[in-house]
């Protein structure tokens, strides 16, 4: 429900003038921290490179980046956030969870276990799968 109320906040509340501030300051530092190498530096511009990405992709991202408004935000949230659509993946023990997984609507329980091959004796490779 929380989860839910979140989402439907980000629609409905456009991001403070203090979130846009720190959001900003998170891409920004991001690329001064990715790029502390000569391999990470150099990776990147092959990246952009290969992409076919002008040489100041960089500059003109960040300086972007610097324009985006809360209107924006706003715009591109009730564009592509759909809560109703929204689906929730939830790993773990179902005796492990707190609140009950039906409260978070329509519930699908999926085996993921990973069969692992049995071997025999000589090391060999079993005929059984058996899960962990």
């Amino acid at each position: 429900a929380a989860l839910k109320e979140e989402v439907n906040g980000i629609i409905a509340n456009p991001p403070s003038a203090d979130e846009m501030k720190r959001a900003k300051e998170v891409i920004s530092n991001s690329f001064i921290f990715n790029y502390t190498s000569r391999g990470q530096i150099l990776s990147q511009q092959m990246t952009y490179a290969y992409y076919d990405m002008p040489l100041d992709f960089l500059d003109t991202y960040l300086a972007n980046i610097e324009k985006v408004t809360a209107e924006d935000v706003t715009r591109v949230a009730k564009k592509y956030v759909h809560p109703d659509a929204m689906t929730l993946l939830v790993v773990g023990k179902k005796a492990d969870i707190r609140e009950p997984l039906d409260t978070l609507g329509a519930e699908n329980e999926l085996d993921i276990t990973i069969p692992i091959q049995v071997r025999s004796h000589n090391g060999s490779p079993g005929s059984r799968l058996r899960s962990r």
